[in-house]
């Protein structure tokens, strides 16, 4: 399995225009395969992994299994656990993040490979509610996106 993520990483960091639906089905089925939730969740809907060829038929997790299971493929200690903003009740939802290098560097090779560099762009974050509470990906990810750019006018506001 180890391997098998190695090279998958490989191909989402490298994504583009042109294999986005090879590499999406490729992430699905390896998620399919080898976590343990998605792949209880798939079976209940009476299908297997190999039952689905296109990106629209994929179905998606419910928002509700991310506020009551640890969702995740593998066993690791995350880095950090982002969390939802609360909006829609008292319990949140968590997103476990195995390697937060990783998830910069996929967030930013996404940006880059439909906008050009990063460093290039000033990066204004206006997000005050998000600014206010901990464990926003939103948050983190703005915030690595401000450090990337070469401009120092780049950063967040809060009320401005």
């Amino acid at each position: 399995m180890n391997k098998q993520r190695t090279r998958l990483v490989q191909s989402v960091i490298n994504i583009n225009e042109h294999n986005f639906e090879e590499v999406a089905l490729e992430v699905f089925q390896y998620q399919a395969k080898y976590n343990p939730i998605y792949k209880q969740y798939i079976t209940l809907l009476g299908k297997s992994w190999q039952d689905f060829n296109c990106l629209e038929e994929i179905p998606f997790l419910p928002i509700e299994l991310y506020k009551s299971h640890s969702i995740q493929t593998g066993e690791f200690e995350p880095q950090v656990v982002f969390t939802s903003s609360g909006t829609t009740g008292a319990q949140t939802s968590r997103q476990l993040v195995r390697d937060l290098t990783l998830y910069e560097n996929i967030s930013q090779s996404g940006f880059e490979a439909f906008y050009g560099r990063l460093e290039d762009y000033c990066v204004l974050a206006l997000l005050p509610a998000y600014l206010e509470r901990k464990g926003s990906s939103l948050v983190y990810m703005a915030n690595h996106f401000i450090a990337q750019s070469k401009y120092d006018d780049s950063g967040f506001f809060l009320d401005d």
